[in-house]
């Protein structure tokens, strides 16, 4: 049932960009900016009904009828204006679109699930997370919510989860009524999402720089972002796999480099930014669009894209209110046309927020608790990243080199007025980001730089090199033009070549058995705790239960880390103290055999073994302390082989009560 489902919401994405975009957009622009639209709303309305409908077939037909009448209805009221379903372009601009593409959809297809249990590069370790979230929602302690998003995370039992769940919920929906695997249910969306942002990324750049060669231009000079990395390869030769060495924000000479590269550390199976970057391409599109003539529909429809993103991603949503206020007081006529404009930029402020603010509120809780979220902390004042003095320009020709020059300074050079303008919204975004750390983890600010500033900073940075080459009849401004270019992506097409072809072993067989074993056989409510230092728990990611503490590199980056919790490890991880696991309900420990310095709960007298399956042994925790038998020595065996009575031994049992 999974295509009709993927198919209906696809349809209904491009009838819902037809009636708005009409014929001002091209077929192909209107199909592909339906896909990711129809999937995110789709997820939305999932998320609704199933607050009164469970998981099941029933849920899936319902979906299935839903937004097939709506795409019918739609698709009737379009055909009043003849939707043209041409499709025109130039030879440059096929080609381009369709090699990046079958790039993007075998990169996807390479560092997905490799034979159901590999991933690749830093696709590795996010998998586990999203399918925590997945099974959560799906068979887990999720399925049962107290309010619309009422959902905990399941990495800190009893902590409200402020994280998008769209992404990640769909799948759910997908595994739950639809009965494929996680990762078809995974692969298929994003797929279909990656494909499209191929052409929406050519299509911004080409509807902002009118230039062909620019727009071609513009999908590598997004792939393989970044700064100097390829500088090392001069002096130390290319990295050998899995070295720690990434060109991005690793080098040999330099540890610490601010940026996240657009395909290796952001654009991955699952993400949430991964299905939020086509919304804000689509926003910031449609914003352009509607500011020429004021038209209203282009201002909802980037309402549309804008209004779903904190439950995609909340970075996109953030960067995409800087990015909209910038431009509106940019471009804001002083005119005749300035109550059209202001009732057009009205529309569009509360359609989003109408969306968007409910959406929000997992996260005001979050901000109000923890500190370290919207920090006034420069980028530039981290002496990790530079040194003083011009600490600003070292941070980002680290990080970016020659494109980071081209688009602070050269660009202007061949930009006009009006690409000027709406360039400057899109560096209010880059400046704030530069400033405000959204999250406890200043490297996640990256995200916020490639929904709002980055957008129109490949086209800006494009349209350079294309003006530059087409105008210049000299062999070696040409020539050095080429070069630069290529020190623009060389370090990010080095990283996927060194980091992308580290293939990592994120499932095993045992993980999966374990899993399903614990499904089946322990409360959906259980509290597990199983390490700190390692990304797969069983327990979460295929049983969908809530750990006590989960991985520390995702705690501390979520704003979880606790210090009660914490100071509480060392007692469940050597079951000396049930007082522990009375006061956080924990009623599992799951012990990894291959872990080092791996502590045996056989003989700890508040634990029974109840499970072990490959190197997982499950204990469970029990109230009252077993007595715990003396091991005899020879005497003493001896002796009890005289004793004329003989009991036989009890058979072993496993006890979940």
């Amino acid at each position: 049932m999974i295509i009709p489902t993927l198919a209906c919401a696809c349809w209904c994405g491009y009838e819902v960009v037809t009636a708005l975009a009409r014929n001002k957009w091209d077929f192909l622009l209107r199909v592909f900016s339906g896909i990711p639209l129809g999937i995110i709303y789709q997820s939305f309305f999932v998320l609704i009904i199933q607050y009164f409908i469970p998981w099941g077939f029933n849920l899936g037909v319902i979906v299935i009828i839903s937004f097939s009448i709506i795409s019918i209805i739609l698709h009737y009221f379009n055909n009043r204006f003849h939707p043209s379903l041409r499709i025109r372009m130039k030879v440059i601009d096929a080609l381009s679109i369709l090699i990046s593409m079958l790039f993007v959809f075998v990169r996807l297809e390479l560092i997905y699930f490799e034979e159901g249990r590999f991933t690749r590069g830093a696709a590795y370790s996010d998998f586990s997370f999203h399918t925590e979230l997945a099974s959560s929602f799906a068979i887990g302690f999720n399925t049962n919510r107290t309010s619309f998003l009422g959902f905990e995370t399941p990495m800190s039992s009893g902590s409200p989860l402020a994280y998008p769940i769209l992404v990640n919920y769909y799948s759910a929906f997908l595994y739950s009524c639809c009965e494929v695997t996680y990762p078809i249910a995974f692969r298929w969306p994003t797929l279909l999402i990656g494909i499209s942002f191929v052409y929406i990324i050519h299509s911004l750049t080409l509807y902002y720089t009118h230039d062909s060669l620019a727009a071609a231009l513009s999908l590598p000079l997004w792939a393989f972002s970044g700064g100097l990395g390829f500088l090392e390869v001069f002096d130390y030769g290319i990295a050998p796999l899995n070295s720690g060495v990434n060109y991005i924000h690793e080098f040999h000479k330099r540890k610490n480099v601010f940026w996240f590269q657009s395909l290796t550390h952001i654009f991955h199976p699952q993400r949430s930014a991964t299905f939020a970057l086509p919304l804000c391409y689509i926003t910031i599109l449609s914003l352009i669009c509607g500011i020429e003539k004021f038209e209203w529909r282009f201002f909802l429809l980037a309402a549309l894209a804008v209004g779903i993103t904190p439950q995609t991603q909340v970075h996109a949503y953030a960067a995409l209110a800087i990015f909209s206020i910038a431009l509106a007081a940019i471009t804001l006529p002083l005119n005749d046309q300035f109550f059209k404009a202001a009732f057009c930029w009205t529309i569009f402020g509360l359609s989003a927020n109408i969306i968007a603010l409910p959406l929000c509120l997992p996260y005001f809780d979050r901000t109000e608790k923890n500190n370290d979220f919207f920090n006034v902390k420069p980028i530039w004042h981290d002496k990790r990243y530079a040194e003083p003095p011009f600490a600003f320009f070292k941070v980002w020709w680290n990080a970016l080199g020659v494109f980071f020059v081209i688009s602070l300074f050269c660009g202007f050079a061949t930009a006009s007025q009006h690409q000027i303008k709406i360039y400057f919204a899109g560096l209010a975004v880059f400046l704030v980001a530069s400033t405000i750390m959204f999250q406890p983890w200043e490297l996640d600010n990256c995200k916020v730089f490639q929904d709002g500033w980055m957008p129109i900073a490949v086209g800006f940075v494009a349209q350079f090199f294309s003006k530059v080459l087409q105008k210049s009849h000299s062999t070696i401004i040409n020539l050095f033009m080429l070069i630069l270019f290529f020190a623009s992506i060389g370090s990010g097409f080095l990283s996927l070549i060194t980091y992308e072809n580290y293939r990592g072993h994120i499932y095993s067989q045992a993980d999966e058995q374990a899993g399903k074993w614990i499904a089946e056989n322990t409360p959906v409510d259980a509290i597990f705790y199983q390490s700190k230092d390692h990304v797969m728990a069983p327990s979460a990611s295929y049983a969908g239960r809530r750990l006590f503490f989960g991985y520390s590199g995702w705690m501390s980056s979520h704003g979880l880390m606790n210090a009660t919790r914490y100071s509480a490890l060392n007692s469940l991880e050597n079951g000396i103290n049930p007082e522990t696991n009375h006061n956080f309900n924990v009623k599992y420990v799951v012990v990894d055999l291959n872990e080092k310095n791996t502590k045996s709960f056989d003989d700890a007298k508040f634990y029974s073994k109840v499970m072990e399956i490959g190197q997982y042994v499950l204990y469970n925790f029990i109230d009252e302390p077993i007595e715990i038998k003396k091991v005899e020595n020879e005497t003493e065996r001896r002796n009890r082989i005289k004793e004329k009575r003989k009991k036989k031994p009890p058979i072993y049992t496993f006890n979940l009560d």
